[in-house]
């Protein structure tokens, strides 16, 4: 088909329909007419303290077991079944990894699995990364957002070294100099975290305008947002990995750095109880974790994997067991970790849980090299979870996780 013709300096674009001319439009108007406005960015450091409405001062933190439970319950953290289940997530028939995973296609998979060309065995993982907690520092959000996306593909069996991403931005308007330098930031976030990450922008789309003036002149604005959503390459032959806990006897492992304090967190949302700084994600030691996990994955050494995200380390095991246990066949665990409020709930970057057998747990520890990693807890057929002092019943996280959004 012959579309048309380049013309001269100076020449027009003319748009003929049927031998008709119905449109022209100098393609220097095209090229340089757009206004092009200077406007001004200016940072101001905003202060990372953060105290919860319901905090009181000197109210008492709750006790590790209550805030598991009201975690779980949160609307951030609670199931979305009922919106998952709103929409046809087996178009086609080729959904290989499903949203929901687990004994009763309950527990939240990292990332959904689609096989593009059936029968060839290759997949493509669909996974996502939010960190609103982190708005002080969109700088350090979309970092940790990158981060977090890539790991829920990682904990499905994509290859780190096939992974694209696109951006999402919903921002309050960038007229204002702090708004927009905050979007500087976080731009700046989206080129060294994927440089780091080796995870190109293929594309993204962006609000900048999400605010509202009232009749009585007040401004509101939403916070700073940035979804992360990435696409990757889940190589024939790969071994079927979800988060749902598998077996009785099989050891956990928490792999990657421990969080430092609280900051950025859901436990913070809810209760105030701020301690330590944001925290920042390592961009040497976070994709070297996803590689060396990726490689495990893909010898058959991990049985699940789960990544500690939202409600931090209490509530990814939580989900795993939620996930994996049934009436049939109860899967419980009891945890040896400590028992203050930032190692159960402290949400760092590039923390995994994983599950492996007790016959491979020497050889998966082996290869994690110099990557910080703990033993946890061995998985038991009580139905329980079971942590220090306390003890809750599977199905009672399972109620907790699942009755907020039971609609």
């Amino acid at each position: 088909a012959d579309l048309g013709h380049f013309g001269t300096e100076g020449a027009d674009l003319i748009l003929n329909y049927r031998g008709t001319e119905v449109g022209r439009l100098p393609m220097a108007f095209m090229h340089d007419g757009i206004p092009t406005p200077t406007r001004e960015a200016v940072w101001t450091p905003v202060s990372t303290d953060q105290r919860a409405p319901s905090a009181s001062e000197g109210a008492a933190p709750p006790t590790p077991r209550d805030a598991l439970l009201t975690l779980l319950a949160h609307p951030n953290i609670a199931s979305k079944h009922w919106i998952i289940r709103q929409y046809d997530h087996e178009v086609q028939g080729n959904t290989v990894a499903k949203p929901l995973v687990g004994a009763q296609a309950r527990g939240p998979g990292d990332a959904s699995i689609v096989e593009p060309v059936p029968g060839t065995g290759r997949g493509l993982a669909i996974g996502c990364g939010l960190t609103t907690g982190l708005e002080a520092d969109p700088y350090l959000m979309t970092l940790a957002a990158i981060d977090e996306c890539v790991r829920n593909l990682i904990c499905v069996g994509a290859d780190p070294d096939r992974i694209a991403i696109l951006d999402n931005f919903c921002w309050p308007s960038c007229t204002k100099p702090q708004n927009l330098a905050s979007l500087v930031r976080a731009a700046e976030g989206c080129y060294d975290g994927a440089k780091a990450y080796r995870t190109p922008f293929v594309s993204g789309k962006d609000s900048l305008n999400n605010q509202f003036t009232t009749e009585d002149g007040r401004t509101i604005e939403i916070p700073p947002t940035l979804l992360i959503t990435g696409m990757g390459i889940v190589p024939e032959g790969t071994p079927p990995v979800s988060m749902d806990a598998k077996k009785p006897g099989n050891v956990l492992l928490a792999v990657g750095p421990p969080p430092l304090g609280l900051k950025g967190s859901e436990y913070v949302r809810a209760w105030g109880a701020d301690s330590g700084s944001l925290p920042v994600t390592d961009l040497e030691l976070g994709p070297r974790i996803a590689r060396t996990l990726h490689t495990l994955i893909r010898d058959g050494l991990i049985a699940s994997a789960h990544d500690v995200s939202d409600g931090g380390l209490l509530c990814c095991v939580a989900e795993m067991l939620i996930a994996g246990s049934s009436s049939e066949h109860p899967i419980g665990t009891e945890l040896s970790v400590e028992g203050e409020a930032a190692g159960l709930f402290g949400e760092a970057p590039s923390r995994y849980v994983l599950e492996v057998s007790a016959d491979q747990v020497a050889a998966v520890e082996s290869r994690l090299g110099g990557i910080p990693f703990d033993r946890i807890g061995t998985l038991n057929d009580s139905g329980s979870l079971a942590c220090s002092s306390w003890t809750i019943g599977v199905e009672d996280l399972a109620a907790a996780w699942l009755g907020t959004l039971d609609w």
